[in-house]
């Protein structure tokens, strides 16, 4: 029987599924998370950054079936992205491709301030927003240019044909996207379609899924 666990987390990880820059759990900064996966489950073991993940797994089956050039940005109190070109995954040459959320001219990082300042978190926002708060619908509207200055600079730099948002504040629905989209027109040239992801918060362990999957039938056809 061919077995294989993938497993997706924050940071940076390399192609051989080692983590060599973990801020959020700092402890894994430099662990073979790949191989520790296998030896967790007795079998092939693969890690991969939690974004770009998600990114595989809206080409796969989600919003992002019908193209081949894709910006997924992951929002929420942290942010990050993945980037598909030609319906491949690019990560760059040591897997720090997806680290643009903490470039602080993005604007991707101020979100989390932006919500202690307001004394409400991201769904609370969104709720009183749809009931027409003001205050709650300037701060959708400061989160969405946020997320546009970011998801900006990776449009006029590959011309993707949609970018998806997934993560925490994906929740915030059409009221964050009209807004996103927005701003997105007055940054870009020529701004792509903006969407929703499909499968939220369950994009990373779906697309882990397939991870795996790949392997094992690459590994049953190499026999």
């Amino acid at each position: 029987m061919h077995l294989a666990a993938t497993a997706g987390t924050s940071g940076v990880v390399d192609r051989s599924g080692r983590v060599s820059v973990s801020t959020l759990i700092p402890g894994w900064t430099g662990l073979d998370l790949g191989g520790q996966v296998g030896r967790w489950f007795g079998c092939l073991g693969f890690a991969a950054n939690d974004a770009n993940l998600a990114a595989v797994a809206e080409h796969w089956r989600g919003s992002a079936r019908h193209v081949e050039d894709l910006v997924y940005v992951l929002s929420g109190y942290r942010a990050g992205h993945g980037l598909l070109l030609d319906g491949r995954l690019r990560t760059g040459r040591t897997g720090s491709a997806g680290e643009l959320g903490g470039l602080p001219l993005t604007g991707w990082e101020d979100a989390s301030v932006m919500l202690s300042e307001t004394g409400r978190d991201a769904e609370e926002i969104f709720q009183a927003a749809r009931a027409g708060d003001e205050q709650a619908l300037t701060v959708v509207d400061r989160l969405a240019c946020g997320l546009a200055r970011g998801a900006s600079a990776l449009v006029l730099v590959v011309d993707p044909e949609l970018v998806v948002v997934g993560g925490g504040f994906s929740r915030g629905g059409e009221l964050l996207l009209d807004r996103m989209r927005a701003h997105l027109a007055e940054m870009c040239l020529n701004p792509p379609e903006v969407a929703l992801s499909t499968f939220g918060e369950e994009s990373i362990a779906l697309s882990a899924v397939r991870m795996a999957l790949d392997h094992v039938e690459q590994e049953r056809l190499d026999l």
